[in-house]
């Protein structure tokens, strides 16, 4: 009896072990096949801009959390200016090692960028923690926020040619055909204004 029941609690003990290790292996495993997105900030103590950024982007991770925990293996790349040498070429070479792309300072501080599947793409929009968190949870077509919804303007040279290569379009009239008409009838007037004898 003292037998069977030894033998009854070490089959138990071990049955437990191997469910603990197969629900370990099964975290891991959902954890590795996330696909990574990396959310970063390049940024400067001295940057105003930059210091006031600091509460609306720890909104926006707050809820990059909640929205994309599940989805994603996120990756919050907070580098400071004195870190740049360093942090740089880690996030380049891990994240982007087949891209042509490497992160870099775009304009100034703060830069903020995103990484998704080997693609970099730079933000351009409002700093407020809706339009980032927007953005950055966006990873189906990456429109940027500063090229959202921009006009487009009639192009340059042949391209606003017509099909007999004459130049097309109401702006090229209005500022070249429109210009040399004022340029002649500014001509005549100083021609009557000699003739006169006036002075100004």
């Amino acid at each position: 009896m003292t037998k069977n029941t030894t033998s009854e609690t070490h089959n138990t003990h071990k049955t437990q072990k191997t469910q603990k290790t197969q629900k370990t292996y099964s975290n891991k495993n959902s954890k590795e096949t996330k696909p990574t997105l990396v959310i970063g900030k390049i940024h400067a103590k001295w940057c105003g801009h930059c210091v006031a950024l600091v509460p609306e982007w720890n909104k926006m991770k707050s809820e990059l959390k909640k929205l994309l925990g599940n989805k994603y293996q996120l990756v919050f790349a907070e580098i400071e200016q004195s870190q740049e040498k360093h942090k740089l070429p880690k996030i380049n070479s891990t994240h982007l090692a087949n891209s042509s792309k490497k992160v870099e300072i775009q304009g100034g501080y703060p830069t903020l960028f995103k990484i998704h599947g080997g693609k970099l793409d730079y933000y351009g929009g409002e700093r407020q923690a809706g339009s980032m968190t927007k953005w950055f949870s966006n990873n189906e077509g990456n429109v940027n926020e500063s090229e959202k919804d921009e006009p487009k303007l009639p192009l340059k040279g042949p391209a606003n040619r017509n099909e007999n290569g004459n130049r097309n379009g109401s702006l090229y009239s209005m500022f070249h055909m429109g210009g040399k008409k004022s340029r002649k009838n500014r001509s005549r007037k100083n021609r009557s204004r000699k003739n006169t004898g006036w002075f100004w």
